[in-house]
């Protein structure tokens, strides 16, 4: 059993930096939305703290491999068995059908009029995710480290949904305050409390903390502005959803 799960020639140095540009991409993508330089502004605190999405990538890998990978591979098989050749579809064939479902989501959400829908980020995910995937696979990547064709996929499927997931949720997590469908704001603390939570034209959304700075932009997303936290004794924030 230990045979069959054993790795040989693997560089395990390489996945703290993995998992670290894995959780920067995710903070990359996100204020790249609001023409922010989040490189210029993460911390090392705030890439620990995004570690989550490299974290939810894992059980996204361990569903996706219990309910495909074992469709693919015969269930009565042990770890160690190889995948038949007659299973693999072609790159081409692979590049058509990944272009394909692009194409055949773009369609669907152009007649739902979804076309600018955060939501759709999931699908496109998933699509890039499960076909670089099976062309990593099916190309014979990492079979030289792995005894168990389970085990290499396995492997495969962390690699690939770990950046993929950071991306999307980052392009996700901005899109929904780009376009006001979900946010924190902060309002004119001159105004009377009784209107005290209402939405005007100078009402700041929160884009978010990036190292010692709150940044905020208006409803439009026409202006940035960035106010440093040692600066601020109370904030108050309010959700709009």
């Amino acid at each position: 059993m230990l045979n069959q799960l054993s790795v040989k020639n693997l560089n395990y140095i390489y996945i703290v930096p993995y998992i670290t540009i894995c959780g920067a991409l995710f903070h990359v993508t996100f204020w790249d939305k609001f023409d922010v330089n989040g490189l210029a502004f993460i911390s090392i605190s705030d890439i620990i703290k995004s570690s989550v999405y490299p974290i939810f990538s894992v059980l996204l890998v361990v569903v996706y491999n219990l309910a495909v990978q074992n469709l693919i591979l015969p269930s009565s098989a042990d770890g160690s068995i190889q995948a038949s050749v007659e299973k693999k579809p072609n790159n081409l064939t692979l590049l058509i059908l990944y272009f394909s479902g692009k194409l055949v989501a773009l369609f669907l959400f152009y007649l739902t009029n979804t076309t600018k829908d955060p939501t759709n980020f999931i699908i496109y995910g998933a699509l890039d995710a499960i076909f670089v995937s099976i062309f990593l696979v099916n190309n014979n990547f990492l079979r030289d480290q792995f005894m168990s064709e389970r085990l290499r996929r396995f492997a495969i499927d962390l690699i690939v949904f770990i950046p993929i997931v950071s991306y999307y949720s980052g392009k996700y997590s901005s899109e929904i305050i780009y376009q006001n469908i979900k946010y924190r704001y902060s309002v004119n603390q001159n105004k009377s409390s009784a209107d005290s939570t209402h939405i005007t034209n100078d009402t700041l959304k929160f884009i978010g903390k990036a190292e010692n700075h709150l940044v905020f932009t208006d409803l439009k997303n026409t202006k940035i502005v960035m106010v440093r936290t040692e600066g601020v004794d109370t904030i108050t924030f309010f959700i709009k959803k």
